[in-house]
């Protein structure tokens, strides 16, 4: 087979988060045609596969080859964000922005790093300058949405989770807009977010504690019955499932009686 397609089949397999077969990919391809963006997507895919050691490994084999190209620098960045080595994080992603302050990789990161630290003025920055540079990228809008729910800003926060589903539908998008509407006590509007996440993403226990939590607020006790059985059913040992479980076949009870 042809590099190109290991490298086209790879791409494809990353952006499905299949990274084990991407993978495969790329090294096939690296095995008839080297190059450093290959050897960088294998990087990428350890870290995926949450392989860090072989990811920072590779990505420092990339700078060795491309010392002036900034990804696999902000790359390394990532790996420590995920590792929670937070000071080493700033550190690559850092040096990674003053090689290019154009790239959006590496302003979304830095948003990441601040949201991560909860300092949410400079990580709303970044993320809206990645979004200036390149609109039609889904998590940036995602993160950022994150940034104006947990600054109690709910109209922006809204906005920008819908954006983010117009651009790629996501679970997170759809099932963060529901919790900004728990959050105002809507929760019929919250339902109708919760119902469609749910369909993308079946199962979502955290997804289906706030139906249950909904369900139940409305009185709707049946319906919430419903869904913990069907979380049970994926985790039987599911804490806060079980509370709201027996809690609403007390309260089944009562309205029976």
């Amino acid at each position: 087979m042809d590099s190109k397609v290991y490298y086209k089949n790879g791409e494809q397999a990353y952006l499905e988060k299949k990274y084990r077969e991407a993978l495969d990919n790329f090294k096939k391809q690296m095995d008839i045609e080297a190059s450093s963006s290959c050897l960088n997507y294998v990087g990428c895919c350890y870290l995926g596969l949450e392989e860090y050691f072989l990811a920072l490994q590779t990505f420092n084999e990339v700078i060795a080859i491309e010392p002036n190209w900034e990804q696999p620098v902000v790359n390394i960045g990532r790996v420590y964000i995920r590792m929670q080595q937070f000071k080493s994080a700033f550190k690559y992603l850092d040096k990674g922005l003053k090689m290019n302050v154009q790239n959006p990789d590496s302003l979304f990161y830095m948003g990441v790093y601040y949201l991560n630290s909860q300092n949410y003025e400079p990580a709303i920055k970044y993320f809206s300058q990645s979004i200036q540079i390149v609109e039609q990228q889904s998590e940036p809008h995602l993160n950022l949405g994150l940034c104006y729910f947990r600054k109690s800003l709910y109209s922006l926060a809204i906005q920008e989770f819908e954006r983010s589903y117009q651009i790629t539908p996501n679970a997170d998008a759809v099932r963060n807009k529901g919790l900004v509407f728990i959050e105002l006590k809507k929760y019929s509007d919250a339902l109708e977010e919760l119902y469609l996440a749910i369909k993308l993403c079946p199962t979502d226990i955290e997804c289906m504690v706030d139906i249950i939590y909904c369900n139940c607020k409305l009185k709707q006790f049946n319906i919430a019955l419903k869904w913990a059985i069907e979380a049970l059913r994926i985790d039987p040992n599911h804490t806060t499932v079980k509370k709201f479980y027996e809690q609403i076949n007390i309260d089944l009870g009562l309205c029976n009686g």
